[in-house]
């Protein structure tokens, strides 16, 4: 008597035909991949189309939201469950492997992101900044006859009388002999508080840690660092939209379901990634961006069509897809985790100025769309 305890593992896919849809649904995702993803690139690049600013803003925090939550509901999850199956040898039922798989990936992107900076910092001859003063040379185009070195101390937000005192020190060391004017020397009478403040915001911007060398020395431009944050996001997406690719094109009667699921899913996961490739200060007219957002677009169309050619042999609950699909996904949704906590909502909220000091309703609009993007893509993990 067969052992009514076992699992039903592999025995192929649930495959039921309707081929034509299932080759219908490659242009289509296709074609809404490519509208999320490319719609905040042609925004951008063409201003005359007049598309207003908010629209960016929305793109931008609701995609934060959207990589969260892809990262913990349409992941995390998967991972738990696939490296859970009783299909597998009780090896991988003894222990969390997708947690670990999550955080060896989140590490590993960590010390990808920290040597890879660390490296362009040594070849760019950037010292590494250790928290001291360092030395401070201007070259104004003209001979002050002295150097002279000062180093910038921190002053809280919204200090604005202590940003103004401190706008003025740093403008008589940047001016040397040269007078003062008038609107900004409190000797000669009241302060044009328009002035003040305009004064503060130029001894804001010109806090990064200076270097002397010549004039030929650079310091790593922020390009850079947005370049390799929008790379880990694209090989963490990419991921993920290979696999559903994979299994949409397999699904059986769930297939129209997980159907409409995926042209949501790719959408609003396009409209993040596309957001962040329009953030990135890219060279005039590079071309790479719009590699980037081709390779998100075609990524889920392809997995389908190799999904539809080896639809009599692919078995998505045998134990080698169980531990592919399995490990894909936690690895994935590590690298998600990492992006999306620490390059986007950490970057964009705790250590940015200029947000946590906007005004209370703009900060709370941002907030909004962030927790939209997240509800939304948690709501589609319902179904897919």
């Amino acid at each position: 008597m067969a052992d009514v305890s076992s699992p039903q593992c592999g025995g192929g896919n649930e495959f039921d035909g309707r081929l034509g849809l299932r080759i219908g649904a490659i242009f289509i995702i296709l074609a809404t991949s490519a509208f999320g993803t490319f719609f905040p690139l042609v925004a951008k690049r063409f201003p005359g189309l007049r598309i207003p600013n908010f629209i960016f803003e929305f793109a931008k925090y609701f995609g934060s939201g959207v990589i969260v939550a892809t990262a913990f509901i349409h992941l995390l999850t998967p991972g738990f469950e696939e490296l859970g199956d009783e299909c597998l040898p009780s090896a991988w039922q003894q222990y969390p492997y997708a947690a670990a798989f999550a955080m060896v990936s989140m590490f590993g992107v960590f010390f990808v992101e920290l040597f890879a900076l660390r490296y362009a910092d040594i070849a760019c001859e950037k010292p590494i900044m250790d928290g001291h003063s360092h030395p401070h040379v201007h070259e104004h185009g003209h001979d002050h006859g002295h150097s002279h070195s000062h180093s910038h101390t921190p002053i809280p937000l919204g200090d604005t009388s202590a940003h103004f005192h401190h706008a003025l020190e740093h403008d008589h060391h940047h001016q040397g002999d040269a007078i003062m004017p008038a609107a900004l020397d409190p000797s000669t009478g009241p302060i044009d508080p328009a002035v003040a403040e305009k004064a503060a915001q130029k001894d804001y911007e010109a806090q990064p840690v200076w270097r002397e060398s010549d004039s030929t020395a650079t310091t790593v431009s922020p390009f850079d660092a947005q370049m390799l944050g929008v790379l880990i996001l694209e090989f963490g997406v990419i991921f993920h939209s290979a696999v559903i690719g994979l299994t949409l094109a397999v699904t059986g009667a769930e297939f129209v379901t997980l159907f409409v699921v995926i042209i949501f899913h790719q959408t609003f996961e396009g409209l993040g990634l596309g957001a962040r490739l329009a953030n990135v200060s890219w060279p005039h007219k590079s071309l790479r961006p719009w590699f980037l957002a081709a390779g998100y677009a075609i990524t889920t169309p392809i997995a389908i069509a190799v999904g539809l050619g080896v639809r009599t042999t692919y078995d998505p609950n045998s134990q080698t897809a169980l531990l592919v699909s399995g490990i894909l996904d936690s690895t994935a949704a590590g690298i998600l985790l990492y992006t999306g906590l620490v390059e986007l909502l950490a970057h964009e909220f705790l250590f940015d100025p200029v947000t946590r000091g906007m005004e209370l309703k703009k900060l709370l609009y941002c907030i909004t769309c962030v927790i939209s993007g997240a509800a939304l893509m948690a709501l589609l993990g319902r179904w897919a």
